[in-house]
């Protein structure tokens, strides 16, 4: 292999990896979850994808989820992360 064709296949690589990641955020810091975060994830891990009944705005409540689930992983309470987002985007508990 010459040394032009390395180079394009590093480039390659490079750019590939970047479209893999492009719709991921970029960290994945565990936001500071007070006590009723925590309190209400844990109802809402309960029900999983139906909204829990505290959540006044079940459009917000899906947007919220959409965005926290597939990084579920990277959480150590995922739900409570879901209700705090939830929450800073304007939803509000009943």
């Amino acid at each position: 292999m010459n040394k032009l064709s390395e180079q394009s296949d590093r480039i390659r690589n490079a750019f590939d990896s970047v479209e893999e990641k492009k719709d991921q955020p970029a960290m994945f810091s565990e936001p500071d979850l007070n006590d009723e975060d925590k309190r209400l994830g844990a109802e809402a891990a309960a029900l999983a994808d139906a909204p829990p009944a505290w959540v006044a705005s079940p459009a917000i409540w899906k947007e919220a989820r959409k965005e926290v689930i597939p990084y579920a992983e990277k959480y150590k309470e995922p739900y409570a992360v879901v209700a705090h987002v939830y929450k800073q985007k304007g939803g509000t508990v009943k």
